[in-house]
């Protein structure tokens, strides 16, 4: 029987994956035979006698791989989204061997020697494409180890394949933690201060675990409800210490896995030549170096510390009004700002939900992307899915061209991990004249719907479904020769750009105004409550940037030159974030690096690259001033961000690239213009 995995390849500009074929077993033979044909086609580059040439040495090497890039990546998507005990153990196997098979390449004398023949004759090439991936070829080999002796090759070998071990390992331990514990109310009381929709949630959520009561969870939907609205501080400073304790406890501990990983990382980008794991991801990043890094992290640490500060005191004499209590717990924070945006601003949370159901927000991501860039969404019921809550869309042109399909999984479950993604399952490419059209799925754990009302959103909910949208039109408009620079395979600090720009049009009326309109009646939302919101969004703002500023530099601290001192994860991430905490008290047994899954998890590749959310973000700024300039819905803005970011992938310079949409680099002051922190 054929493979389903291998039977069904990406040889249509419209081809789709048959999940409805795919099953467990189909893995591990398809990543045998995918894995054995690419070193064939590898081998033959390498035997092939012919003097090496951009086409037959660097362009070639872009195909070698095709089959097991879409087993591996079929396998990750499912490993990330829907994962079970045969698929962990898989994972656990295949990912060293998978990082072996990439350092075969990287290694391989023969093939570098071809590949820095084309490099050093300086070809005649037809396209700035070209250049790009003849430069990142050449330099990829160099930066991953092609110049290394024997010995040291080795090196880069066994510590990649450890790396990769513990990455596996760190994610099922964060994903377990995350599933072990549930908060079981089965006193009425305790429930004070809920909303009946989130009560009626919870004891669905009792019915779906077998339990009496209310069952409330470590994952977002379920937490952050409970933390704002609940009146029982013990309770909450339960969820909140579970929370902050995930991955610091046995069986499920991630402490050493960290320090691991960390000192593995710090003598891999030695052996390579640099001197830390920071240094060797910002060569090839915008922001270059971890002093710029750091310059960065100043000058928004400058403004944000301060008025953070405010937010804080704000917080506290709100908490001293009402109770008489002097001091503020981190369990407070989201409780008492929800009291203050209802005194203050009259707005409550749940009187916003009804205005945005799921699917209002889906046609209203669908609607924005039709009147920026001219796409229409379909939905496709003929096409197979991994799980039942996937829906397919078919997206194309005014024209009707054909762009590709987007696949929607946004409700939580026990097998998917926590948070928000976007992952081209299927990438953009051209070969043999054909335009090979990318699958992209946004993966989310947003509000279920209940036996009484449909998914109904928060406005941060809203903005996630936006944010990862922008990842997909990314993927969706891109136009690119070649599938390794397409899409958003972009650098890390530039990738973010699309995303939190999508999200800005929920910073305006206009924005909201596309879709936001009662589940029930079809009313719009009201003027005062969707100002009421935007000023509750702005609150806070300075104390949430410091939070996020805090872990982006917890991250880099974790993989500069200095991590071979460190023995105790607790004592040195307290340290690290003592800037940043303005309790000025640190809560024994909690830390945030042991569920920090965009840093160490085997799904993401933020190391020494979280910072790349407040770079992109300026960037995003300044970019949305430009739409605010010529309108917001401006189809000559939009064309031009679609044919100088979103349509070119990697194929060029980030810098370049923004620089000829805006006609100028970035104004850093444009992200606290565009927070409410200056005018």
């Amino acid at each position: 029987m054929e493979n389903p995995l291998l039977k069904y390849k990406n040889d249509t500009n419209d081809s789709y994956i048959r999940f409805d074929l795919i099953k467990d077993e189909h893995f591990e033979p398809a990543f045998e035979v995918a894995l054995a044909t690419a070193k064939e086609n590898l081998q033959k580059i390498i035997d092939n006698p012919d003097t090496p040439t951009f086409e037959n040495t660097v362009e070639a090497m872009e195909y070698i791989s095709e089959d097991l890039d879409r087993v591996s990546t079929i396998f990750f998507d499912l490993k990330e989204s829907n994962t079970n005990k045969t698929l962990d153990s898989l994972a656990q196997k295949i990912s060293p061997i998978l990082a072996e098979y990439a350092n075969d390449i990287s290694f391989n004398q023969k093939l570098f020697e071809k590949v820095k023949y084309v490099f050093d004759s300086k070809p005649n090439l037809e396209t700035k494409e070209q250049y790009r991936l003849l430069k990142k070829t050449y330099k990829s080999f160099v930066r991953n180890g092609a110049l290394l002796s024997e010995e040291d090759k080795q090196l880069v070998r066994n510590y990649d394949k450890e790396i990769v071990s513990l990455r596996q390992s760190f994610s099922e331990n964060l994903l377990a933690a995350n599933n072990f514990y549930i908060l079981n109310i089965k006193n009425e009381e305790d429930l004070s201060g809920l909303p009946e929709r989130i009560k009626n949630i919870a004891k669905e959520e009792a019915i779906e675990k077998n339990k009496e009561g209310w069952v409330f969870t470590l994952k977002y939907t379920s937490m952050a409800p409970f933390m704002k609205y609940s009146d029982k501080e013990q309770l909450r400073k339960e969820m909140w210490l579970e929370s902050n304790t995930e991955g610091m406890k046995e069986p499920f501990d991630n402490r050493e896995i960290i320090i691991k990983i960390s000192k593995l990382r710090k003598k891999l980008a030695n052996v390579l030549g640099y001197k830390s794991h920071a240094h060797f991801v910002l060569e090839d990043r915008m922001a270059k170096t971890p002093e710029n890094v750091q310059k960065f992290f100043s000058a928004l640490y400058e403004t944000s510390r301060p008025l953070a500060e405010k937010d804080f005191e704000t917080l506290r004499s709100y908490k001293e009004k009402l109770t008489g209590e002097k001091e503020l717990f981190p369990w407070d924070i989201a409780y008492y700002s929800e009291k203050i945006s209802k005194e203050n601003f009259d707005f409550d949370e749940e009187l916003i939900r009804p205005y945005l159901s799921m699917d209002l927000v889906i046609k209203g991501i669908f609607e924005h992307a039709r009147l920026l860039y001219g796409l229409n969404f379909s939905e496709r019921k003929d096409i197979p899915i991994y799980h039942d809550d996937v829906k397919v869309f078919e997206v194309k042109k005014e024209t009707g061209d054909f762009m590709g399909l987007l696949y929607l999984d946004l409700f939580p479950r026990d097998s998917k991990r926590n948070g928000a993604w976007a992952d081209m399952i299927k990438g953009q490419y051209k070969i043999n004249n054909i335009n090979i059209r990318p699958n992209v799925v946004i993966v989310a754990s947003l509000t279920k719907p209940t036996a009484d009302s449909p998914s109904l959103l928060t406005s941060y909910e809203a903005s996630t479904i936006f944010h990862e949208f922008g990842h997909a039109l990314h993927v969706l408009l891109s136009d690119c020769q070649y599938a390794s620079l397409s899409g958003y395979n972009a650098t890390w600090d530039f990738v973010e750009l699309p995303s939190q720009l999508m999200e800005s049009w929920l910073h305006k009326k206009e924005g909201f105004n596309v879709f936001a309109k009662h589940y029930q009646t079809s009313e719009p939302l009201p003027d005062n409550l969707l100002e009421a919101s935007l000023k509750s969004d702005r609150f806070l703002s300075a104390w949430r940037m410091l939070g996020q500023l805090g872990a982006s530099v917890l991250d880099m601290a974790w993989h500069n030159e200095n991590v071979e001192s460190i023995s105790n994860l607790e004592e040195f991430e307290t340290n690290i974030k003592k800037p940043f905490n303005l309790f000025n008290k640190h809560y024994k047994g909690t830390s945030q690096s042991t569920s920090f899954a965009h840093v160490f998890s085997a799904g993401a590749g933020y190391s020494a690259g979280y910072y790349s959310y407040h770079w992109a973000e300026v960037l995003a700024a300044d970019a949305f001033e430009y739409f605010k300039e010529k309108g917001l819905f401006s189809r000559e803005v939009a064309d031009k961000f679609k044919e100088n970011i979103l349509s070119k992938g990697n194929t060029e310079e980030p810098l370049e690239l923004y620089r000829t949409f805006r006609g100028r680099d970035a104004d850093p002051k444009a992200l606290f213009r565009h927070k409410g922190l200056i005018k």
